[in-house]
């Protein structure tokens, strides 16, 4: 005990708080002050390659196996193993994966995070012919545990679970095992210490037809959110929005489009049962953004799918989708993303409109938002190239291969560290006979 006390005294003095007077031998405790922590930045996690649910099937045909030898993954910039995953030491890090056939067939992408206590991730399922496999990474020298809680259209699921993570390493579960067909599901995940990195793979089968395969990011619960990439949505593809407010919520939905507000459910509030999921489609629209507005914290995120020919050339469809989460518009928080060896499009929206600004390779590149429209950035820049925006805008990055009829986007992450402030108080401790 009397190294705690020392302990607690040392930090308060190192971190410029007030000195703590300590108690006298079995006498009362001492002063209470309040300590600033400097944050410290810990090392990205990227959450590794795709894994096919159920296992890899190989029957000697390419279009009936579950697998494929069409596979090319890419970390920029690149790290050090952690599990199957990877840790960058590096402010932004990306991760792309293209899977050309088999049951995961489409283009994966997610910005890599540094480790969170609480985060939430919107998007998956665990309904019939689709799995989601969470991933969780802990890329520091200090054991960690995480608590997993997943909601869904029925509200809290009546199991959770509690995952333990030793230092450098990495922890996967299955959702549909502790909380199957849930058509749509949003996850908590509180964990101790500095906290994990978490990743959700989302990948559906229709049949045994690949209807996408899509990395869900990290979002987090605000008032004023905004969606950048929420369509297109058609007809044969509708794309589809997914809510959650943990103590319930009304909220007003905007959809806009590189040619302003498009018309959707006007004025109409939708109201959120606490901890329940709704999921709404999305109206037939081209690169579209939805704008959201609520009277408390919501969670969100939107799904977007691309049809192409199925490999059984039968006339049927094959799919390949993109989740985007919603994030906080309300004020100004930098964020940044690399941008991958792909085919790019810088995609942005804010409700509050103006010029939306980025730093790309030391350049200042403007696009103009106007007052509620989407708009998009064709870019050729180099794999690698950092992107940074401080601006109350919604951005990402859509990647396609429109040869193959894929698409995946990523999203940028705050770059900012927050700090925390710890009350300290020095506690009274019994003789020593």
């Amino acid at each position: 005990m009397i190294r705690m006390v020392a302990t607690a005294v040392a930090l308060a003095c190192v971190l410029g708080a007030a000195t703590l007077a300590a108690p006298e031998p079995g006498g009362e405790g001492g002063a209470t002050a309040v300590v600033p922590i400097a944050p410290v930045r810990q090392p990205l996690a990227c959450p590794g390659p795709l894994e096919i649910p159920v296992g890899a099937i190989s029957s000697g045909d390419e279009v009936l196996d579950s697998g494929s030898a069409d596979v090319t993954y890419d970390v920029t910039p690149t790290g050090r193993p952690v599990g199957a995953g990877v840790a960058v030491d590096a402010p932004q890090a990306v991760s792309v994966e293209r899977v050309g056939t088999g049951d995961i067939a489409g283009l994966a992408g997610v910005g890599c995070t540094p480790p969170a206590q609480d985060q939430w991730l919107v998007g998956g399922s665990t309904a019939l012919g689709a799995s989601a496999r969470l991933v969780l990474t802990n890329p520091t020298a200090s054991a960690v545990r995480a608590r997993v809680q997943i909601y869904g259209p029925g509200g809290l699921a009546e199991q959770d679970a509690s995952v333990l993570l030793g230092p450098d390493s990495q922890g996967t579960l299955l959702l549909e095992s502790i909380a199957p067909e849930v058509t749509a599901t949003a996850v908590h995940i509180r964990a101790e210490g500095v906290g994990v990195s978490a990743a959700l793979q989302d990948s559906r089968l229709d049949g045994f037809t690949a209807a996408g395969t899509d990395w869900v990011s990290p979002v987090e619960p605000a008032t004023s959110l905004a969606i950048p990439v929420a369509g297109a949505s058609t007809d044969d593809a509708p794309a589809s929005v997914s809510l959650m407010a943990p103590d319930g919520a009304e909220v007003t939905l905007a959809l806009v489009t590189e040619d302003g507000p498009q018309p959707w459910l006007g004025d109409e509030a939708v109201v959120l049962e606490p901890g329940v999921v709704t999921e709404i489609q999305v109206p037939v629209a081209a690169l579209a953004a939805i704008q959201i507005e609520a009277t408390a914290p919501v969670v969100a995120g939107a799904r977007v799918l691309v049809a192409r020919d199925a490999p059984l050339d039968d006339g049927s469809l094959a799919f390949d989708h993109a989740w985007t989460g919603g994030q906080d518009v309300s004020e100004t928080r930098s964020r940044a993303l690399v941008v991958p060896d792909a085919d790019v499009t810088l995609v942005a929206t804010s409700p509050a409109g103006g010029t939306f600004t980025a730093e790309i390779d030391g350049e200042t590149v403007s696009v103009d938002l106007g007052a509620g429209v989407l708009a998009s950035l064709p870019g050729s820049w180099e794999p690698g190239t950092v992107i940074t925006s401080s601006h109350a805008a919604a951005w990402a990055l859509l990647v396609t291969d429109a040869d193959a009829g894929f698409i995946t986007t990523v999203e940028p992450v705050v770059t900012e560290l927050d700090g925390r402030d710890v009350t300290v108080t020095v506690g009274s401790y019994p003789l020593v006979p």
